[in-house]
């Protein structure tokens, strides 16, 4: 068995990281486009050296 102090934060810890997981998931959708087109731009200009 858990003990008072495990029940009591094992929700917490559990809502964190789901917190933290669909915070790192909304930031890497919104920073996808920008990073695609600065890689194409970076390929674009390492080609034409």
């Amino acid at each position: 068995m858990l003990d008072p102090t495990t029940k009591r934060l094992l929700p917490w810890v559990v809502a964190i990281a789901f917190f933290m997981q669909t915070l790192d998931g909304t930031i890497l959708i919104t920073a996808l486009p920008t990073m695609r087109k600065t890689s194409v731009k970076a390929r674009c200009a390492c080609s034409r050296s």
